[in-house]
């Protein structure tokens, strides 16, 4: 078998997942796709250079093409998975998207409680696509308001508090920082914000004094049996 093929079939068995876990299909392909694209680019324009009469050897054009039409579709695939919409415990989600944007703004002070006995198990039907938009546009406009201030006193450290609890049938977000007020630009953050909390029968708040942001999300209580069905 040559290495081509060898390189083509391991790939394929690491793609082949139990379907009990597809959920997990969208990050997994996200990460796979453009470093898996690009070595094959690199492989491919090695080739040309230092073997230009390889990709007349079918042995090496097939699997190579094969790889390049495996890696788009897997893309394509954890797209549409991404988009579905599942139960996501919210607990372990914003954890981690906050573990995250920790590492994408070192210079904040970014503080996430959960309060209470917030059960793991609270469940929320929606999509891993919109989550990431309503907290992605949180943080963007935390980011401006306290660059604003920033501006204005460059002793300003900014920090960004987002508290957690459960309220009866409720989830409770509030999203807070010490930004000062800014000019928008589009104005599309909130109104985006706003309707994807309505699609998924929650709501949003917004208050001036202090200025924080409020998000209730429904929610049920589950089993992991039941998260990954």
């Amino acid at each position: 078998m040559t290495p081509f093929l060898s390189l083509y079939n391991s790939l394929l068995k690491s793609f082949l997942l139990n379907e009990r876990v597809s959920h997990q299909l969208s990050d997994i392909s996200l990460q796979a796709h453009n470093p898996g694209f690009y070595c094959l680019a690199a492989l491919k324009g090695n080739l040309i250079k230092k073997h230009p009469d390889a990709f007349s050897d079918a042995e090496i054009s097939r699997p190579i093409k094969i790889m390049e039409d495996l890696l788009d579709s897997f893309h394509k695939d954890g797209q549409v998975l991404k988009c579905r919409e599942k139960d996501i415990r919210f607990s372990m989600w914003v954890r981690a998207f906050v573990k995250q944007m920790i590492a994408y703004f070192p210079a904040f002070e970014i503080n996430l409680n959960i309060e209470g006995n917030f059960p793991d198990n609270c469940l929320i039907r929606t999509n891993e696509e919109q989550l990431e938009t309503i907290f992605e546009n949180l943080f963007a406009n935390s980011k401006k308001a306290i660059n604003t201030r920033q501006r204005v006193d460059l002793s300003v450290k900014g920090r960004i508090d987002i508290n957690i609890r459960k309220r009866k049938d409720r989830i409770g977000v509030k999203f807070q920082d010490n930004g000062i007020s800014y000019k928008t630009v589009s104005g599309r953050g909130a109104p985006l914000i706003r309707n994807i909390m309505r699609d998924l029968g929650g709501s949003m708040r917004k208050y001036k004094n202090p200025y924080c942001i409020y998000l209730t999300f429904p929610y049920v209580v589950g089993t992991i049996k039941e998260e990954l069905q």
